[in-house]
């Protein structure tokens, strides 16, 4: 009963610690672990993101790695900066969320900028601009402050028909999200690889249609 205790916290039970030395989660002693796959020199792609859930629908936020191409003999360069792509989501019961028919909007750096001093501000996107396919699909974001926080929603327009998902943002919420901007800046610029050394160009993080 102590050891049940020890290992419970306001009634949830905390995730197994992993052993990077055995690759073993859990205890190693303990009857039950759980083995990883992960190749000794490391994971080729990490995923990650933040979700906020809310009751009539949710928004996730996830770095888009810059892509990069071959300069010269032995050099690279930015091909196109990272992102921070937000995905919307419609609530379809308690705690069910649709993802299969989600929105997607790519923040730029220079958007980012107006998340970090926390003002008001709306970005409109034409995915297909500059192409034949321009204006058949606009995307627009608006970041609204409310009473006790702000407020984050997305209208998609394609052809006739329109979505909007609406998701509000508590204030520590939206903290969060400007400390999550204002880090990723130097690092959707590239500019950490010039302290890193030589580098392989990686391959196109995002799907073209995801990227805006």
């Amino acid at each position: 009963a102590r050891g049940s205790a020890a290992r419970t916290r306001n009634g949830f039970s905390p995730p197994p610690a992993f052993a990077r030395e055995t690759g073993v989660w859990g205890d190693a002693n303990a009857s039950q672990s759980y083995t990883t796959s992960l190749p000794a020199e490391g994971p080729s792609r990490i995923y990650t993101k933040w979700v906020v859930y809310k009751g009539k629908g949710a928004v996730s936020f996830e770095p888009v790695r810059p892509a990069w191409k071959a300069v010269g003999q032995n050099g690279v360069a930015i091909d196109r900066e990272g992102s921070l792509l937000l995905q919307f989501a419609k609530c379809t019961g308690p705690r069910t969320y649709d993802w299969s028919t989600k929105k997607t909007f790519a923040l730029s750096v220079a958007e980012l900028g107006d998340i970090i001093i926390g003002q008001e501000a709306k970005f409109f996107h034409d995915p297909g601009m500059q192409t034949s396919q321009a204006g058949q699909v606009t995307k627009s974001l608006k970041l609204s402050p409310v009473e006790n926080g702000w407020f984050i929603s997305l209208t998609v327009n394609e052809g006739n028909d329109k979505v909007t998902h609406s998701v509000p943002l508590t204030g520590a919420e939206f903290a969060i999200l400007q400390r999550i901007a204002e880090y990723l800046v130097p690092y959707l610029l590239g500019m950490e690889m010039v302290f890193q050394g030589p580098i392989d160009v990686p391959m196109d993080p995002i799907p073209q249609g995801e990227r805006r």
